[in-house]
């Protein structure tokens, strides 16, 4: 293949019914479809001004609309304001005030010019359509060559052209062709200009500025193709279409907007906006992806509605009003998702409704796509929020409270890259909405001098050494200011939330690392560095468990920041703010408490100090093993607390046992109801549609989902039966065989333990206690349909040890001598499994049975959300690798799976090669569910291999907390060779019945 500067661009199944971007129509296909649609397109097509108004008249949009003309009559009554001047300032901060100033002036005529032109369209009004011409011009008279330029104030260029391009939009009919082309022609450089700093994006995906600029030259690019002398408009959407559609799962796939919290905000509010714009303008709903459905999960979890706090992480923490300064992206993000709890959380504020800070005009134009009220209902909430993707947590007593505790954490594979800081394995604590324990620092401007120096491990509550010396260090040799690199990142590796317990685990080993310069290289400090956090909501206790090795003796410290000082005595120190306190009590070395008020460097603009406290070790050491126990309220919790080693042991109240140790977390068990809590939203709906309906005009009859699953897997009629020859069993597993030992399907991989599954019995596999009180991972038990047979459990908890690198309890036939599949032969597979518990999850997928040959699933059967699919791969090539190996998807189910043995019959043939005749065919229940004929298998010596069981493979796969247990039950499997064709369907199930 040639090699080229050009963007390629590869299309794979995913193969879960999930909506990607790579669904969409691509770049070229929207320029052609935006390029003949009529101006205004800001106006949906089939829409009208006229049916705007009468909407916008509804009680649910009034108060945003009569913002709207109060917006437009202001701008109406004031002068344009002159084209800026050069971007002055006698100090970097007087600088970077000025150009805060600019691009303020220039969002500012945005904002004028949006409300002039949409008001003045909706109401007819001559006055402010008159004065958004007029605006128009004059913006358009601000030089792009000069101070509010890509070059000087990229922020400033497209807030400018999105405003031109807007104006030149909604006031096309009012203008003549030499007032077009005077807008039109600054229109074209700025989007030149910033069309052309996108390609950093090439570069460094992450370079947060640049995305938000992409979206906004997006929106204005949708406005522009077509325009006469502006050529290059159709080929600048297309390429600015397909950087969206890739970027929008930059952060991750569960809808996170990155790891600092402020920035996420930004994120969330211009891809909001775009996608309103994308709607309106084309037809194309990006709310189809789940990956903008779910983004506003990460600021629920973070910024609470009624309490204004600085933000957990990241850079601009001090910005307190992020949900009030985003009032208006959270309404159009409520408009397009129509999720209950994004509802609940625009309406937590009630003067949201009924008098709105903020409004966006895309909340009146979406109505001429759909006019339909915000849903109404009972929104479940979770209150603990966790992603690997950001590395970010957070667990709260309540989310809905506005006086709720909560504890955030960090650690996350962005390190310190970008608006994220050195603040691996960070927590930060809230007690009844007051800030407790905080990072410090604040960012007057983007890399000042106080900037930089507080982005530091040693000014977060986080762990530190020999004097504050952390993470991303420049220099091994003392504290510094951090490097901003993804190196030296964390991860969370444990999350938890069951009853009153929410935990997580973040290992920033890689993120103690100090820059070698002589070698251009990372240095390592430390060999580990594990925090665990576990919340105990019922007696308002916050466990911290530190672990942390290194080959060199280390002084070891752990940093708190509070916004007042610090009271300390001999047993414990207080933080408080107000009527909320903490107590920090220490378990571990000897160490000795201080504190200080003052700043290393002070910022550049006027801000209090906060408490800076550290708890020192009194002695050096290679290994580091600490527990500090925080007291909300500060009130006296019977507690024993003893250390042995690494293994600190917590006894609460006489009863729940905690125990850390290392990496390993043992919590009490616990039957309490799910962490989840329901609220309301306020606005009307019509009632739901069901969704299975028949009957004649004037009747409908409901059919439940139950009886549509009962229907669909139905035991079907065994017909010509068979006797199967004993020579022709291959392999064979059966809970009811009177000896174990003799079956071949022999192998076992579950909670750690691996070999031959036999020599577990009777007593099975066992590990940390469940929610029900058992402790059982593998065994034989009775079946709870039928009592008087035995089945196989298998079982795994989200927290349970990584087995082979993953989640998983599986049963195997080796993949040598007879136990192996057949290749390029006829043979029969069949097996009785059932879906016991945490069948129906919404986050995750879970692998119940495999075909594997050298790493590769060839054939799968996958369950997410209750349903059921089967993939097959196959690669001819030479040297199979995930390029050269296609991914298919012959079946997936209608129903859910529901609660009931399934009895499932494989025929196959498996080959990677065509000339070979290879096929699958595959019936549940005696009812078939497809036939493939095609390649299936890798181009391999290797022999592939049978497993069933459990298996929650990590990557890109986050555990849905919703269902911490998963519970398989097997009862019969069987292999059987047919290479003469002698057996059929009902043979085989009745084999495993």
């Amino acid at each position: 293949m040639a090699q080229t500067t050009q963007w390629r661009s590869f299309k794979v199944s995913a193969g879960d019914g999930q909506v990607r971007a790579q669904d969409l129509l691509d770049g070229t296909q929207l320029a052609a479809q935006v390029s003949v649609r009529p101006r205004p397109r800001m106006l949906a097509a089939g829409s009208s001004f006229a049916a705007l108004r009468t909407a916008a008249l509804q009680a649910e949009h009034l108060p945003a609309l009569n913002l709207l003309r109060s917006r437009a009559t202001a701008a109406a009554a004031a002068a344009p304001p002159a084209a800026p001047g050069a971007i002055v300032g006698a100090t970097a901060l007087a600088k970077a005030q000025s150009l805060a100033s600019l691009v303020q002036l220039a969002r500012g005529e945005r904002a004028a010019i949006e409300a002039l032109g949409v008001i003045g369209r909706l109401d007819s009004n001559a006055n402010h359509l008159t004065a958004a011409k007029r605006r128009l011009l004059a913006l358009a008279a601000w030089t792009p060559s000069t101070f509010s330029g890509e070059t000087s104030a990229s922020e400033a260029n497209r807030e400018v052209a999105l405003a031109l391009a807007e104006g030149l939009d909604l006031l096309w009919n009012d203008l003549s062709a030499a007032e077009r082309s005077q807008v039109t022609a600054p229109l074209r450089v700025r989007l030149m200009q910033g069309s052309a700093a996108l390609s950093l994006l090439d570069r460094e995906p992450y370079a947060a500025a640049s995305l938000l600029s992409l979206r906004q030259i997006t929106q204005a690019l949708l406005l522009s193709v077509g325009l006469p002398g502006f050529p290059e408009a159709p080929t600048l959407l297309a390429n600015a279409w397909e950087l969206n559609r890739h970027s929008l799962y930059t952060w991750g796939y569960d809808g996170n907007q990155g790891p600092a919290i402020a920035q996420a905000w930004e994120q969330f509010a211009a891809a909001t906006s775009m996608a309103a714009a994308v709607r309106t303008v084309s037809g194309v709903n990006l709310y189809d992806l789940s990956v903008l459905r779910r983004s506003a999960e990460q600021l629920i979890a973070f910024t609470p509605p009624s309490q204004p706090l600085q933000s957990a992480f990241g850079d601009a923490a001090e910005i307190r009003n992020l949900y009030d300064r985003h009032i208006a992206a959270l309404r159009l993000h409520a408009q397009q998702g129509r999720d209950l709890a994004s509802v609940w959380y625009w309406q937590a504020k009630p003067t949201n409704i009924s008098n709105p800070a903020d409004a966006s005009i895309w909340q009146l134009l979406l109505l001429g796509v759909r006019n339909n009220p915000l849903p109404s209902g009972s929104a479940s909430l979770a209150n603990d929020w966790f992603s690997s993707q950001a590395g970010l947590a957070a667990m709260h007593s309540d989310i809905r409270r506005p006086d709720r505790s909560s504890v955030y954490f960090r650690s996350s594979r962005f390190g310190a890259y970008g608006a994220a800081q050195a603040e691996q394995n960070a927590l930060v604590y809230v007690s009844q909405g007051q800030p407790l324990l905080v990072g410090s620092g604040t960012m007057p401007f983007a890399g000042s001098p106080h900037h930089r120096n507080t982005r530091a491990a040693r000014f977060k509550n986080t762990l530190t050494f020999d004097g504050g010396i952390g993470q991303a260090e420049s220099t091994a040799a003392r504290p510094n200011d951090p490097l901003a690199s993804m190196d030296t990142g964390g991860a969370l590796i444990r999350t938890q939330s069951t009853g009153n317990y929410a935990a997580v685990t973040g290992d920033a080993t890689s993120a103690y690392r100090a820059w070698d310069a002589s070698r251009n290289t990372w240095a390592p400090l430390l060999s580990n560095a594990v925090r665990t956090v576990v919340m105990d909501k019922a007696n308002g206790l916050t466990f911290v468990y530190d672990w942390a090795t290194s080959a060199t003796p280390r002084q070891w410290e752990l940093n708190y920041h509070s916004p007042n000082a610090f009271v300390a005595d001999a047993s414990t120190v207080r933080a408080s703010n107000g009527a909320a306190s903490v107590c920090l009590d220490r378990h571990g070395p000897a160490s000795q408490f201080t504190q200080a008020s003052t700043w290393e460097v002070a910022p550049e603009v006027t801000q209090p100090a906060p408490a800076r406290g550290r708890f020192t070790a009194l002695t050096r050491s290679r290994e580091f093993a600490h527990l500090t126990v925080l007291r909300e309220g500060c009130r006296n919790m019977p507690m024993q607390i003893s250390q042995n080693g690494t293994q600190i042991s917590v006894l609460v109240n006489g009863r729940d046992a905690l125990q850390f140790d290392q990496r390993l977390l043992n919590l009490p068990s616990t039957t309490s109801a799910a962490p989840s809590v329901s609220v309301a939203a306020a606005s009307p709906s019509p009632s739901p549609t069901p969704a299975n309906t028949s009957g004649t005009a004037g009747t409908s009859i409901v059919v439940s989902p139950e009886l549509v699953a009962q229907a669909a897997l139905a035991q079907q009629p065994l017909t010509n039966l068979m006797s199967i020859s004993k020579g022709d069993v291959a392999s064979e597993l059966d809970g009811d065989a009177s000896n174990q030992s003799a079956a071949n399907w022999s192998g076992i991989n579950c909670y750690g333990q691996y070999g031959n599954w036999a020599r577990f019995l009777p007593n099975g596999i066992h590990g940390t206690r469940l929610p029900d009180g058992s402790t059982q991972r593998f065994g034989l038990v009775p079946d709870t349909l039928n009592p008087t047979r035995k089945v196989f459990a298998m079982r795994v908890h989200k927290d349970d040890v990584l087995t082979s690198g993953a989640k998983r309890c599986e049963v195997l036939a080796p993949g040598a001598g007879s136990t192996a599949l057949p290749v390029g032969s006829d043979f029969w597979f069949a097996f009785a499994i059932r879906i016991v518990e945490g069948a129906v999850t919404t986050g995750d997928d879970q692998l119940l049975a495999q075909w594997h040959v050298d790493g590769v699933p060839i054939f799968s059967l996958l369950v997410k959300d209750g349903r059921l699919r089967i993939e097959n791969r196959y690669s001819a090539s030479a040297v199979p690798s995930a390029q050269n190996t296609t991914l298919v998807t012959p079946w997936r189910d209608s129903v859910v799976a529901t609660d009931r043995w399934m009895h499932f019959v494989v025929k196959a043939r498996i080959s990677p090669f065509e000339k070979d005749a290879p096929y699958m065919s595959v019936w549940r229940n005696g009812t078939k569910l497809f036939d493939r004929r095609g390649a299936l298998g890798i181009n391999s010596p290797a022999l592939p291999f049978a497993k069933l069981g459990f298996y929650h493979w990590l990557n890109l796969n986050t555990w849905d907390p919703k269902a911490p247990v998963r519970t398989i039950h097997l009862r019969h499997a069987v292999t059987v060779q047919d290479p003469n064709g002698r057996y059929n369907e009902s043979t085989l199930r009745a084999m495993v019945l």
